[in-house]
């Protein structure tokens, strides 16, 4: 990034980007789902710096909050566009009692993978891409639903920590409420990132700019890390098969 004069400067890269990979894959727009929270506030505000992009933006409500609810009306008002409303609470419940899911983070993994589900079935239905909004802090950390929020065609913001990505926010005009909120994946009642990390996004951020972190911190962190590269790796599969000779 230190090439670019200024965070508009890059921002409108990365507006470019978007709109020259959407062209060479035959796209007509994106389909992004939005949480009320800061990344996906980001990639919304980066494809609507010009009209290029087209977007299909949807908000899963799935016992959200009433901060979320107002984060998202504060992107209409901000944007001029209408973020449709999906509610998904009954379908959830619905797979949690059909499969007798009883453990608490399976539940809330059912989540983010039925707003996946949906985004990949709009993004076929208007010739579209699935568009990310995992910063580079989740990645690493694999914080993240593995085949939910972690699956998308394209990934704007992976390569920006969270510090990164407040400049963009501030630089885009995102809305204070969103800006101010702690970040949450809204999983489930009263959750934050921080919280439930058990480590400041400040202290991830120096990690991975290679600045010195405590002790706790840094074993924090290769814990989180260590745990989710199943997450990055390739699909499993076994040798070929060779047939031997007896």
């Amino acid at each position: 990034m230190k090439k670019f004069k200024s965070m508009h400067e890059y921002a409108k890269y990365l507006n470019c980007w978007i709109r020259d990979y959407l062209i060479a894959a035959k796209k007509d727009g994106v389909v992004l789902g939005i949480s009320g929270g800061i990344d996906s506030a980001v990639v919304l505000a980066l494809c609507l710096m010009n009209k290029d992009i087209k977007v299909i933006a949807r908000f899963f409500n799935i016992k959200n909050s009433s901060l979320d609810k107002k984060c998202i009306k504060d992107l209409e008002t901000t944007y001029k566009i209408k973020i449709k409303n999906v509610n998904f609470k009954k379908e959830v419940k619905s797979i949690t009692k059909k499969l007798k899911i009883e453990n608490k983070l399976a539940i809330a993994n059912i989540k983010p993978r039925m707003r996946m589900l949906s985004l990949y079935a709009l993004a076929q239905q208007h010739n579209a891409l699935v568009i990310g909004t995992s910063n580079l802090d989740e990645l690493y950390l694999g914080y993240y639903t593995k085949f939910g929020d972690g699956a998308c065609d394209l990934a704007p913001i992976a390569h920006l920590n969270k510090r990164e990505v407040y400049q963009l926010a501030h630089t885009l005009n995102v809305p204070c409420s969103i800006i101010n909120r702690a970040p949450s994946a809204s999983l489930y009642e009263n959750q934050t990132d921080e919280k439930e990390l058990d480590i400041t996004y400040e202290e991830i951020d120096n990690f991975l700019d290679g600045e010195k972190v405590s002790r706790n911190s840094l074993n924090k962190i290769k814990k989180w890390h260590n745990a989710s590269l199943h997450k990055l790796a390739l699909l499993k599969t076994p040798e070929p098969f060779k047939e031997r000779k007896i």
